[in-house]
């Protein structure tokens, strides 16, 4: 019977859990994630590459995007391109040798624009000669007591020169300048490269802060960097742009929590906003998919057995004491006296009830005493019955 109530309970808190909250709610990614709707996002960036070349795919999986491309025909494009835009987690082996495949058999170019480490894992297996010094911000004089690396001018020359701003613009290295060549400046410094091989095109870039929705505000307006996406696309895809493939990636950033004033600003009530902000299984899941989706699943397991074993004890252990029988209200609010006294009479009949009550052969009963006398009627089961059957039975004889 327990094991039944048990399982029962479980079941019935991972359904709660899980019903709680819809875990899309209240939660968004970081950085520059296409799924990222704010100002750091890059959510206008692949709308934009939508409206005006053909096809993106945003991928969360490199292992199940191999797979789709697989039946699809890739053939039908006449240019394939994979583009990486600062991610926040380490790539896998599984997925570098899926780009390296991607790259190598299928045809796609590769565009990185990352400030960060990462993405040096993908350019290494390939041998491509450029290497992103990560984090080496290009710093900018501002004035006697300020270097500013947050805003830096530089330019991108592609086929023309475009003058933009770059945001904390790491600088790049170029090992073999017969297959690379640089092609982005922040100061005096080299932050990009473009390199023409033999199995592709690939461009490097040390921010990714051009392509954010800052930089591309609206996919209706044309801006410097809505100018510089359009000459790069050309460029990797040698003018053959007529209809473009993208693999935009997706799987490398992490969630967050939105802010009270972001939930309102997505349209979310008051109450809802309150809601999403107690709950705490909203931040167990981001806490848990941003560490190891695979933890996720554990956790909620974990918590769901805990929260059964919380109740289970609560059934068990803390259910509601009866309150003990009391004569005093009898006795004190001027009820029938005549029940009190029988009790009183029952007791100085009991050897028992004398040995423990000595008051009660008094003739008048004080507070204590009959205080004393509730505590012994309340845990004395058979005077308790014999006091019962003798109300029943003077009952029974009136009727």
């Amino acid at each position: 019977m327990r094991l039944k109530w048990f399982i029962l309970l479980l079941v019935i808190s991972v359904i709660l859990l899980i019903a709680f909250e819809n875990r899309a709610q209240g939660i968004t990614f970081r950085g520059a994630s296409p799924y990222n709707h704010r100002w750091d996002g890059t959510s206008n960036f692949v709308r934009y590459l939508a409206k005006n070349y053909g096809d993106v795919i945003l991928v969360n999986s490199w292992i199940d995007a191999e797979s789709t491309l697989q039946n699809h025909l890739v053939q039908y494009y006449s240019c394939r391109l994979m583009i990486f835009i600062s991610p926040e987690k380490a790539y896998s082996d599984d997925d570098i040798n899926i780009i390296a495949r991607l790259f190598l058999k299928y045809g796609f170019s590769i565009a990185i624009l990352d400030e960060g480490p990462y993405t040096n894992r993908i350019l290494d297996p390939l041998d491509i000669p450029v290497k992103i010094n990560a984090f080496n911000y290009v710093k900018m004089y501002k004035s006697v007591y300020r270097y500013a690396e947050d805003i830096v001018s530089g330019y991108i020359d592609i086929d023309y020169r475009y003058d933009v701003v770059f945001s904390y613009v790491s600088t790049v290295s170029i090992y073999n300048q017969s297959l690379c060549r640089p092609i982005a400046y922040a100061t005096d410094s080299v932050v990009g490269a473009l390199c023409d091989l033999n199995v592709g095109m690939v461009f490097v870039l040390g921010d990714g802060s051009i392509v954010t929705n800052a930089a591309i505000p609206s996919v209706n307006k044309i801006n410097v960097y809505t100018i510089v996406v359009d000459s790069l696309i050309n460029k990797l895809c040698k003018g053959n742009v007529s209809r473009v493939l993208f693999l935009v990636d997706s799987s490398r950033y992490s969630l967050r929590p939105l802010l009270p004033e972001e939930m309102i600003e997505y349209g979310y009530s008051g109450l809802k906003t309150l809601g999403m902000m107690l709950n705490p299984f909203r931040y167990i899941y981001v806490y848990a998919v941003n560490g190891d989706p695979t933890l996720f699943p554990l956790l909620l397991i974990v918590l769901s057995i805990l929260i059964a074993m919380v109740i289970l004890y609560n059934h068990r252990f803390l259910k509601r004491k009866e309150e003990p029988i009391s004569i005093v209200p009898l006795y004190r609010s001027g009820y029938d006296r005549r029940i009190l006294m029988l009790i009183v009479d029952r007791c100085r009949e009991s050897q028992d009830c004398i040995r423990m009550l000595p008051c009660i052969v008094k003739k008048k009963l004080n507070r204590k005493c009959i205080k004393e006398l509730n505590m012994y009627l309340s845990k004395n089961k058979s005077f308790r019955k014999k006091i019962l059957d003798t109300i029943l039975f003077t009952s029974t004889s009136k009727h």
